[in-house]
């Protein structure tokens, strides 16, 4: 029986966006299984026989360990550019992966400090590689087979205190196999303050997932509302902003691009976007980072959940390290609490009045002249007024004096 099931689970094809997770799980620079001392890339079990017998490098490959470790260094420079899984569909090509030539100046060239050695592995070794792991897509084009490659989850850990990189220790040295700095230690993954600080909390869920007092995992899709995602491509049907609103409503929007998948999202990092009016539907809670300016702030941010029916919503406020957070925080009341004060718009400001009127009469300008225009002599629509100079160039079609008169 469990025969039949793994023959099952190796014939089928995982979906799609479990695949783009895998790699991303594995590849990612700051959250990926060796940036957290989770695991590590390294080969098949089957091909290591075929790297301990490849030359010897003198100072970097001189011992059998020493080969695969710098074997692994080589796949390592992979990450940035994915590797291809059978499953994949091919229009993930330049996506998900992509191809490379394999030659790696910033990170294996620069592990390997002097020239001979660069040039020995460029020579004896780099064609090797390439036909262990990768597939020739054209000439000097490779992609990297995910088959051919496996996860090494023991073994010890190294910390550079220099560019803060988390690696496995090359035997017989202390080079880093990020910065090529000689500034990488062995440490306790679990006890050592500064790795902790930097990674222990991206660690934390994963090792909790994997203790033997077994919990359910539970996952969380976050994605950002601002401002800046507001303006949709000529080619997109949604603005991010738009497409993360619907997503987090739970609206299916099928396939976009082509390809991606879109995954409902079930937490929506906002700016002050959501103060003015954006109607997200039944939220059942708001967090907000820090304390909102005034009363009406809170109640405007805050008044975002509980709509739509939601008899009971749920507002968590932060408290920052500054006297405004420090405040409210001490005295919740003045906040939460209370009348809000009326706006108050100041009529006798003679500025703001000027501008209003003078927007006021140049609108009605346009609207009384752009009609007797003909359509191939109108200026555009969003450059009406021209520059300064032809505004003021009396043979221009609108201009200054006509308006004047």
């Amino acid at each position: 029986a469990l025969f039949n099931i793994a023959q099952d689970v190796l014939l089928s094809n995982p979906p799609h966006a479990l695949l783009r997770a895998i790699v991303t799980t594995i590849t990612d620079r700051f959250y990926g299984l060796e940036s957290l001392a989770l695991a590590s890339l390294c080969e098949s079990p089957s091909l290591s026989n075929e790297i301990v017998g490849l030359p010897n490098i003198p100072t970097y490959a001189e011992t059998n360990e020493q080969k695969l470790a710098l074997a692994r260094i080589w796949l390592r420079a992979w990450q940035p550019t994915g590797f291809y899984l059978r499953a994949m569909p091919t229009d993930w090509n330049d996506d998900v992966y992509r191809t490379h030539s394999g030659k790696f100046t910033a990170s294996v060239e620069r592990f390997l400090e002097d020239r001979t050695s660069r040039s020995a592995f460029n020579r004896t070794w780099l064609p090797e590689l390439r036909r262990l792991f990768t597939e020739q897509m054209s000439p000097n084009k490779y992609q990297l087979r995910g088959r051919n490659l496996s996860l090494q989850l023991d073994g010890e850990w190294a910390y550079c205190r220099r560019c803060r990189a988390t690696q496995r220790p090359y035997p017989g040295m202390n080079r880093c196999v990020n910065c090529a700095s000689d500034t990488v230690e062995i440490v306790d993954v679990e006890t050592d303050s500064v790795f902790q600080a930097r990674k222990g909390y991206y660690r934390a869920s994963t090792l909790a997932a994997l203790d033997e007092n077994e919990r359910n995992p539970m996952s969380l899709v976050a994605a950002e509302h601002t401002a800046q995602l507001n303006a949709a491509q000529p080619d997109e049907v949604f603005s991010k902003a738009e497409e993360h609103e619907l997503l987090f409503q739970d609206v299916d929007l099928g396939r976009l691009d082509g390809h991606r998948n879109c995954t409902a999202i079930d937490i929506l990092s906002c700016t002050t976007t959501m103060e003015v009016g954006i109607d997200i539907g039944a939220l059942a809670g708001v967090a907000l980072r820090n304390m909102p300016p005034s009363r009406a702030n809170y109640q405007q941010r805050s008044g975002r959940a509980g709509r739509r029916g939601m008899a009971v919503a749920t507002v968590t406020a932060f408290g920052s390290a500054d006297s405004h957070d420090e405040h409210y925080f001490s005295h919740p009341d003045q906040m939460i609490r209370g009348d809000v004060v009326d706006p108050i718009l100041n009529v006798d400001n003679s500025d703001i009045a000027r501008r209003h009127v003078t927007a006021f009469l140049l609108q009605r300008y346009h609207t009384d002249r752009l009609p007797e225009i003909s359509p191939e002599e109108q200026p555009q629509l969003f450059a009406v007024l021209g520059t300064v100079r032809g505004f003021r160039d009396p043979e221009s079609v609108l201009n200054i004096g006509d308006f004047s008169t």
